[in-house]
């Protein structure tokens, strides 16, 4: 199948947690694409199965799906596929339609219309579930850093993000609530690498403000533009001084950003460089006046 023909085919598309694979689904199976090379790595094609999300675990075999929406496959189910064994390992069932999914090494985020599920991968049972506000966009957001467990969610109150911290222990040990991120409803939400920051754009797409998730301090505002536009995505870079988002407008836009402390870090390393080139002038002024040498 040429990359033409498999466009047409595509039903969803999703990063691993530190963006080196992708995967597609497509209407009778899967792919998986390498992102260094930009070549295929694994392909599947199926007669029984009909999937429709897609996660996969870092660059391990596994990989998780839901169904779409068939008598067979319903979109109330996850199913855990093990890409070595070339079959299904697992199943679970909700009571209502997931939404979307995230996966890290030991957890699963299961999101659906009115609730987040949090599940031990090591058991598949239930770690604990939060009640959020309407759903059916399946926002969420979990940071890619494996030393770290930060997940974004919505609360219950309408244009409300709760941001919940777990230790190695899948105990949560941190809960925050940013209140009245936008005036419009939320469309996207995304963590950055390790989980400190969190940004947010509205169905407006026009802003998109970064919060500090311990402080709730809203750190920056950027704008797309005045007109208003479907936002697609929206990612950082590894160490959080870029923000890319893409958008209905044809258009991709790349912010810089900077916090406060390394602003204040930058002030001092340009006043400290500062300061050595005028401690070497000086020094190089007084060993010419000491021989006698004109400047």
């Amino acid at each position: 199948m040429s990359l033409k023909e498999l466009a047409k085919q595509i039903v969803s598309i999703s990063f691993n947690q530190d963006t080196t694979f992708f995967a597609c689904v497509i209407k009778k199976g899967f792919r998986v694409f390498k992102c260094d090379q930009y070549a295929k790595h694994v392909e599947r094609n199926f007669d029984k199965y009909r999937f429709g999300k897609v996660q996969l675990l870092y660059r391990s075999e596994l990989m998780f799906f839901v169904g779409n929406g068939t008598k067979q496959f319903s979109k109330k189910q996850v199913f855990i596929w093990d890409d070595q064994k070339s079959k299904i390992i697992a199943e679970l069932c909700f009571t209502s339609p997931v939404e979307s999914l995230h996966v890290r090494e030991d957890i699963l985020l299961v999101v659906n219309q009115q609730q987040t599920q949090i599940i031990n991968l090591k058991d598949l049972e239930p770690i604990k579930d939060y009640e959020t506000y309407q759903n059916s966009k399946g926002i969420a957001s979990v940071c890619g850093d494996p030393r770290e467990k930060v997940f974004a969610i919505l609360g219950k109150k309408k244009n409300c993000v709760r941001i919940i911290k777990y230790n190695t222990r899948n105990q949560p040990i941190f809960e925050n609530e940013i209140e009245s991120v936008h005036n419009h409803p939320l469309h996207v939400i995304q963590l950055n690498y390790n989980g400190s920051l969190l940004a947010t754009t509205s169905d407006e797409g026009t802003r998109i403000r970064i919060f500090d998730v311990i402080s709730k301090k809203k750190l920056f505002e950027l704008r797309r533009g005045s007109s208003p536009a479907k936002i697609f995505n929206i990612a950082f870079n590894f160490n959080s001084t870029l923000v890319a988002v893409t958008s209905s407008s044809s258009t991709m836009h790349v912010f810089q950003i900077t916090t406060e402390n390394e602003q204040n870090t930058k002030k001092k390393k340009k006043k400290k460089k500062k300061e050595v080139y005028f401690l070497a002038w000086f020094r190089q002024t007084q060993s010419r006046a000491l021989h006698g040498v004109e400047a």
